[in-house]
């Protein structure tokens, strides 16, 4: 397994660990935010459901590259949306600039893979694919 290694990155179908079809609110700046089940976030963060209380705030970091090996740091988080809404989301500026560095919109969907490469801090990464919507 390799730690913050560049090398070559593959979206194995056996990896795949999130798939969402993304809406135009996900992508609307500057504050877009990609909704994702409990589920899918304890997923991405390697977190244990039967051990994590989703009324507890919770942000972690997730580490994301591109096909172009460009590298995203993006916030996993059930930060309020309002006083009585806590939704996970994926969120920051990481989530942001990937929306912008690749022209996302409504109706593209966006696919994470864990790939065998540790971040600096011992955690799982993630290539991320992307299918966009002709229409």
């Amino acid at each position: 397994m390799e730690n913050g290694s560049s090398g070559s990155r593959h979206a194995l179908p056996e990896n795949l660990k999130l798939t969402k079809t993304l809406t135009r609110y996900d992508t609307i700046q500057p504050l877009a935010g990609l909704r994702v089940s409990m589920r899918d976030a304890y997923r991405l963060t390697g977190g244990d459901l039967t051990t994590m209380d989703p009324s507890i705030p919770f942000n972690k970091f997730i580490t994301v590259y591109d096909s172009y090996g460009n590298k995203y740091s993006i916030v996993v988080s059930n930060f309020p949306v309002d006083a009585n809404i806590r939704n996970f989301r994926l969120l920051g500026l990481g989530w942001s600039r990937l929306v912008v560095d690749h022209n996302l919109s409504g109706g593209d969907k966006v696919l994470f893979y864990k790939i065998d490469e540790l971040d600096e801090e011992g955690k799982f990464c993630y290539l991320v694919k992307f299918e966009v919507n002709s229409e």
